[in-house]
């Protein structure tokens, strides 16, 4: 894999949540998940979820999978997700996304993957 890709920082996923971003990512046929941070728990109330971080090597295939996931996520807990792009030189750009963050268009998933492509600077159509 080409050294200047660029990574996605996702925060705040539950552990179900992960789950189905992995399944979702493993159908592009890679594993471009490249690193899962399970924070420190220092207090907190009792029955909390965990909130987890992942790093993502980014393609259009992966920002395909992760629009389609969002997509399913809508109805879901997905209001404190913080999205973080990581540029090859360590350069970070964070953003949150919400519903009006982009136009639904025919699809919510193809109007989340415009946004995201837009937001991650892959601006050509998805292959794969």
């Amino acid at each position: 894999m080409p050294k200047n890709i660029s990574q996605l920082r996702v925060d705040g996923l539950t552990s179900l949540q992960l789950a189905e971003l992995r399944a979702a990512i493993a159908s592009t046929a890679g594993d471009y998940i490249t690193a899962v941070d399970n924070p420190n728990l220092t207090g907190g109330k009792v029955g909390e979820p965990i909130l987890l971080s992942v790093v993502i090597t980014l393609g259009p295939a992966v920002i395909s999978a992760i629009a389609l996931w969002l997509a399913k996520q809508k109805k879901r807990r997905t209001k404190n997700i913080k999205y973080t792009k990581i540029d090859p030189n360590g350069g970070r750009e964070s953003f949150e996304m919400n519903e009006s963050s982009y136009d639904e268009g025919e699809s919510p998933s193809a109007a989340i993957q415009t946004f995201l492509e837009r937001k991650l600077g892959h601006d050509g159509p998805a292959t794969g």
